[in-house]
């Protein structure tokens, strides 16, 4: 079971921006015209948030990270670029 549950986070590591991108798609979809041109600038640095985000799944899978390691990992992410999924 150790080798499927690595496997599938090396899968979620290889895949993470095209995840985040489908993410993102989704997120937006409800925008206005309006509101995704304000937003276009910053989409780039979205996703790219997003899949590092992804990537942390990833890692703990991939790792076999014990729960204290990966809650640490998630919490250190969400001080620095949690703030942006406001938009």
């Amino acid at each position: 079971m150790k080798d499927e549950i690595g496997f599938l986070g090396d899968k979620i590591l290889e895949y993470r921006f095209e995840i985040a991108n489908e993410i993102h798609e989704n997120r937006i979809i409800d925008l206005t015209e309006e509101e995704k041109k304000q937003l276009a600038p910053f989409e780039v640095e979205l996703i790219n948030i997003r899949a590092h985000f992804i990537s942390l799944f990833g890692e703990v899978l991939k790792d076999h990270l014990d729960e204290e390691t990966a809650l640490r990992k998630f919490t250190q992410w969400g001080k620095k670029p949690g703030k942006c999924f406001a938009i």
